[in-house]
């Protein structure tokens, strides 16, 4: 999948902060569907109005051109077949159950009770954990593992302007955003490659135009009115570490996982 993606964070309700009455805004916000709109009958300023202002979330039906073609033919083996000869690329592996961050107790990270504190960071008991830092691997390694073949784990390559980096081989076959989005000001592309993950509830401080290229992807959206049944501020993360020494597959907490200045 192809998307414009940006970064932070929004928990859930904590036990030791009651949620607020439930009143009219709450009310309106529950249920209801997802709009829907031809994007080829949809101008670039009538997408600003109805939908961007409005925060209103839109499924943009037929608005891929012929352009995306060939990211559309796209295959573990044609991917191995598009990186040039000798290139490596930097993916996250993920647990076997697809996940690749939870949150659970600091206690379980050595040294962490050692840290000072960080602005914004709530709840210093618990840590947001990450399946595993990233790791290089070659490009046929990472198409095995899509394939779900070799002693790597599963993994995943998961936006943050890979399409710059890593798979800039696979930029030529990604056109620019549809062209209902032109008068959005375009950040860039981002691409995320894999078999299935799952993330935890966030916000992108940008709008996103998301193209789903294979399979499917479920969100979960909370609206503007939800906002004071979540938890304002972030936790600090922690970073496990991947091994595949001596032929065994292993995610490890190490001392020097929690990260010392940031946080979902």
């Amino acid at each position: 999948s192809s998307a414009q993606r940006g970064g932070g964070g929004a928990g859930r309700r904590g036990p030791d902060r009651p949620a607020p009455p439930r009143g009219p805004c709450r009310q309106m916000c529950v249920g209801g569907p997802i709009q829907r709109a031809s994007a080829c009958g949809l101008s670039p300023d009538e997408f600003i109005r109805r939908f961007v202002a409005e925060n209103t979330p839109v499924v943009l039906e037929d608005a891929l051109s012929e352009g995306w073609a060939r990211a559309l033919a796209w295959t573990p083996n044609s991917l191995a077949e598009l990186a040039p000869p000798g290139t490596t690329v930097r993916v996250a592996p993920l647990m076997a159950d697809g996940r690749d961050k939870w949150v659970e107790s600091s206690q379980l990270w050595p040294g962490a009770s050692e840290l000072k504190a960080l602005p914004g960071v709530i709840h210093t008991d618990r840590v947001l954990a990450v399946a595993a830092a990233r790791i290089e691997v070659s490009a046929e390694e990472f198409a095995g593992s899509l394939r779900g073949e070799g002693p790597l784990p599963a993994l995943y390559a998961d936006g943050a302007s890979n399409l710059e980096h890593s798979f800039g081989f696979l930029a030529g076959d990604v056109p620019a955003p549809p062209e209902v989005g032109a008068s959005l000001l375009f950040r860039r592309t981002d691409l995320w490659l894999g078999s299935r993950t799952l993330s935890t509830l966030h916000f992108d401080n940008y709008e996103n135009l998301f193209a789903q290229l294979v399979g499917e992807k479920e969100f979960l959206l909370c609206p503007p009115g939800d906002t004071p049944f979540l938890v304002e501020g972030r936790l600090r993360k922690a970073y496990a570490t991947w091994s595949g020494e001596e032929g065994g597959s292993r995610f490890a907490r190490t001392a020097g996982g929690p990260s010392g200045g940031g946080g979902l």
